[in-house]
């Protein structure tokens, strides 16, 4: 991997943070790696764009985040942290039982792993 960027670690894997212009392909190309490579690694479709200041991990990640997380912070500062661990959102919801475009708020238990037992 050759480029003029900073890589930085997470969690031991490589990830940088996208630059306006930023594509899959751009990126793919400039850390010879493939395109598909990048929207696996973060959870991504090929139909998604990059947008400045997004988390791009460079390589697979095996750590699975944990089975279950209290939100105890600002909104903001969740979604950083949420998107450290990069859970795809379609699958928070699954395993929350909520619907799509539902926020969730401080103090809400997050499911992470398995699905959210029926109340």
């Amino acid at each position: 991997m050759a480029s003029n960027r900073t890589l930085l670690v997470n969690n031991g894997r490589k990830y940088i943070f996208a630059r306006k212009g930023d594509s899959f392909a751009s990126l793919a190309q400039e850390f010879n790696i493939y395109s598909f490579q990048i929207w696996r690694y973060n959870n991504l479709d090929k139909r998604d764009k990059l947008k400045e200041g997004d988390m791009v991990y460079l390589e697979k990640k095996e750590i699975k985040p944990p089975r279950l997380i209290i939100l105890l912070r600002e909104e903001k500062q969740c979604v950083l942290s949420l998107n450290i661990m990069v859970l795809n959102l379609k699958k928070l919801y699954w395993y929350n039982r909520m619907n799509h475009g539902d926020e969730p708020h401080v103090g809400q238990a997050l499911w992470m792993q398995q699905r959210k037992p029926i109340e």
